[in-house]
């Protein structure tokens, strides 16, 4: 997206690498630094928490994967800036809905976590469908402009 919004595209059409392979390394990147601060976050939540280590890794795990994926699945759709403050408001949507959403609703009760399971299934799914969709647009956009 930021190689097209800077007019940018024939200069990645000579590099040695194609693009699917180094939009795949920028996301396995991104996501290896994110898994890091999750495990960073995962014993000072369990310190000041009464939840097990399962469920902790689930409660942080859900709202990050809500917001990949309707990151990634707006991202596809909307071009240039507006993307990037999508992306925001994406963020800031999920991040609000738990602090409003625990407010009204106990959600975090323990009878309510096969549902987390299942939504955190569902997103776990949704992610890999959109990393592929991602993938194959990365390719197929470049694919286009040399023919």
């Amino acid at each position: 997206m930021r190689s097209a919004m800077y007019n940018m595209t024939e200069l990645e059409l000579c590099t040695r690498f194609s693009v699917k392979s180094i939009v795949l390394a920028r996301m396995g990147l991104l996501g290896s630094f994110h898994l890091l601060l999750l495990l960073v976050q995962l014993p000072l939540l369990l310190l000041y928490g009464q939840v097990g280590i399962l469920q902790t890794g689930v409660y942080l795990l859900v709202p990050y994967l809500m917001t990949t994926f309707l990151s990634m699945a707006w991202a596809r759709r909307v071009r240039g800036r507006e993307a990037l403050y999508l992306c925001l408001g994406i963020a800031v949507m999920v991040s609000s809905l738990q602090v409003v959403g625990s407010n009204v609703a106990d959600w975090y009760r323990g009878q309510l976590f096969p549902w987390w399971l299942l939504v955190l299934a569902l997103l776990l799914a949704g992610n890999v469908w959109e990393y592929y969709q991602a993938a194959c647009r990365a390719g197929s956009i470049y694919e286009n402009m040399t023919a």
